[in-house]
């Protein structure tokens, strides 16, 4: 099934959701940071629609409207603005 975290859990559903919580841009864990680190993910996640996932990400990073809708296009994003 491609190259998926350990911890992600694959079930059955009538929309199967990839969903990412994050604080801030990818960084690989060899230290690919930047443009590798979000090209990483950009890949991971054309892997997980090949596999009919929906990926979405909700996030609290502030800088995220710089990088985020190249990974999951303009619908596939919410960035929470914590109080």
């Amino acid at each position: 099934m491609g190259s998926y975290p350990a911890n992600v859990i694959m079930c059955t559903a009538n929309y199967p959701l990839f969903l990412m919580l994050t604080d801030g841009k990818p960084n690989d864990l060899d230290k690919n940071e930047g443009r590798h680190g979000i090209e990483g993910m950009r890949m991971v996640l054309s892997e997980a629609r090949k596999e009919g996932l929906s990926p979405f990400c909700v996030t609290i990073d502030k800088e995220a409207n710089a990088y985020l809708p190249h990974l999951f296009g303009p619908a596939g994003l919410y960035r929470h603005s914590p109080v």
